[in-house]
């Protein structure tokens, strides 16, 4: 971790071995910038001191703003190394994608097309004459594809049903891999000869275990804690709170 010499206002910087991630919040997007390119800059020279390099290419820029703009072209670019980054739709953070609306639906279609990857592994396994038995095909369901799909879930999952719309497909599809049921089976009844919970029920599950964890976090400086107080920021503003 890279010590500060300056703390800047509105400022949450987090790490994870050698991904780092600075949030910026500000009123305009210059202000946002300025601040950023300074922070860039003390983490460079820190770097340079500790013999640690940060690659400029691998650097990704995201605004979430409470009003789209026609153009991401139109705010000022990030200058790193006289390396200019320009603003992107969705950035990708510790294997979460993060969109500039905060609705998460483009990681949500992500996490389903690697559901579908890592299903066609043990697709073959199971057959209607034969094959591997239900139980065996539910519990690869449950240890090796389910956990692939719901990843980091408790970061993305609010509650609103349209994000899970491609998850919901997929989440189908393993249900006929274990069942051997006809595609044309209703899905309340595929669900549940599946033995598999329904899909908005399973991720507020992952989401309360994950959330009495957080609760029962040791001290009070904790890397998972909550967030400290920001008098300046506006808390009914759409998606702060995730953040």
């Amino acid at each position: 971790m890279i010590e500060k010499e300056e703390d800047f206002p509105n400022t949450i910087d987090t790490s994870y071995v050698d991904d780092v991630c600075m949030v910026q919040l500000s009123q305009s997007v210059s202000e946002a910038n300025t601040h950023l390119e300074e922070q860039t800059e003390q983490h460079l020279a820190k770097g340079k001191q500790l013999g640690l390099t940060f690659v400029t290419y691998k650097t990704e820029l995201l605004y979430c703003l409470p009003h789209k703009s026609k153009s991401l072209s139109s705010h000022p670019p990030l200058w790193m190394l006289g390396t200019m980054i320009s603003a992107r739709l969705q950035i990708k953070y510790l294997g979460v994608f993060i969109d500039e609306s905060l609705t998460f639906k483009h990681h949500a279609a992500m996490l389903a097309a690697t559901g579908n990857k890592v299903l066609g592994s043990p697709n073959f396994l199971q057959h209607q004459s034969c094959g591997i038995p239900t139980y065996i095909a539910y519990h690869l369901a449950m240890t090796a594809i389910l956990p692939v799909m719901f990843w980091t879930s408790p970061a993305w999952w609010g509650g609103t049903p349209g994000v899970i719309a491609t998850l919901r497909v997929m989440y189908n599809t393993i249900a006929h891999w274990i069942t051997g049921l006809p595609l044309n089976t209703r899905t309340t009844n595929l669900i549940t000869l599946a033995h598999l919970p329904p899909i908005e029920a399973h991720l507020d599950y992952l989401l309360l275990r994950y959330a009495i964890l957080l609760h029962f976090l040791p001290g009070t400086h904790h890397a998972l804690g909550p967030l400290y107080h920001q008098p300046n920021t506006h808390a009914s503003l759409a998606g702060l709170h995730r953040l």
